[in-house]
């Protein structure tokens, strides 16, 4: 780059320009130094007669993190090669090796923003559910309720785990963490109605029973409906599918549609399988305290009735003594 000596402005200009002066374009290259003389009091001796220059890897600037000497190893990952998987070999690799003391290892990129990711994701998630569960609180009165209610989030998550190891996608922390947070306020929709319209049975003076029956007969068609409608509207995405309506043409694959499989993917294989559990164990979970209760009430009943008696009473009534009349004649008799 030369050596600054000074700096000229223009007149037309308002910026400065460098003076710097420089080797020809044809002698700017390390082996230059060899040839380069030092001014001494004995004249003019060449640099190498003090130097030694051998070819290492080094860096060109230094760079302080925290006060830290800090170096910079940068890498991309193979096709078809996760980088979690590589930074969790990388991690096993370093804690076998020894190095100096004072040496620490950070891994950024892609990994730091996975465990931002996943920071964020967790706190939404807990203050989402929290939020949830207060307003069921409220509006069920019940904490049984609400909690079956939320329960179906359990169901979604496991549906999503299923949905991964069905289509063998990795679990991304941003795309399916999304979908998993989502998920959570589309499944419980699908709780809220079933109970719902328990409760309103029940005010009608329904029988527990006949109210559990009655709410999974109605409200099975809208909840299947509107289930089976979303599945088949993200489809498109999770095959990457891209119709074009207009000029009658479509296309399979983009680089944008990739980011959007695997939030696709997490929302339908949850809702599909939230929602089979949801009618069938919601249902089930509404009527089991009430069958319980039951239960225990006959059980306590048949060991009181089963105690023996000391003595047999009998319900009969007393029988009147029959007295046989004398003969009329017997008066005269005498």
């Amino acid at each position: 780059n030369g050596v600054l000596v000074g700096t000229y402005r223009p007149d037309d200009s308002r910026d400065e320009v460098d003076i710097r002066v420089r080797l020809p374009k044809d002698q700017r290259s390390i082996s230059r130094l060899d040839t380069m003389r030092l001014r001494t009091p004995n004249g003019l001796v060449p640099l190498s007669n003090f130097v030694t220059r051998e070819v290492k890897p080094a860096v060109d600037s230094i760079v302080r993190k925290d006060g830290r000497v800090s170096v910079y190893v940068k890498a991309n990952a193979a096709p078809g090669v996760l980088a979690d998987n590589k930074v969790k070999e990388l991690e096993k690799w370093l804690e076998q090796q020894t190095w100096p003391e004072g040496v620490q290892f950070v891994f950024r990129g892609a990994d730091e923003e996975q465990k931002k990711s996943t920071a964020f994701l967790t706190k939404a998630m807990a203050a989402g559910i929290f939020i949830m569960f207060m307003i069921l609180v409220t509006q069920f009165n019940s904490f049984y309720h609400a909690v079956l209610t939320l329960s179906t989030l359990v169901m979604s998550l496991a549906g999503v785990l299923i949905g991964m190891m069905v289509t063998g996608q990795p679990f991304s922390v941003i795309m399916t963490g999304t979908g998993v947070v989502a998920l959570a306020g589309i499944v419980v929709n699908n709780a809220i109605v079933l109970i719902d319209t328990y409760h309103n049975l029940r005010r009608q003076n329904y029988d527990v029973r006949d109210a559990v029956l009655r709410t999974a007969a109605q409200r099975l068609r809208p909840v299947l409906l509107t289930t089976i409608t979303t599945i088949f509207g993200l489809l498109p995405m999770i095959f990457q599918l891209n119709v074009n309506w207009f000029e009658r043409t479509y296309q399979v694959g983009s680089v944008t549609s990739a980011w959007w499989v695997q939030l696709a993917t997490a929302i339908s294989f949850g809702l599909a399988f939230a929602t089979l559990l949801t009618l069938l164990l919601t249902p089930v979970l509404l009527a089991a305290p009430t069958v319980w209760r039951e239960s225990f009430e006959r059980l306590t009943q048949r060991f009181r009735t089963s105690k023996p008696q000391d003595e047999d009473v009998s319900d009969e009534a007393p029988q009147p003594t029959k007295v046989r009349p004398e003969p009329p004649f017997a008066e005269a008799a005498e």
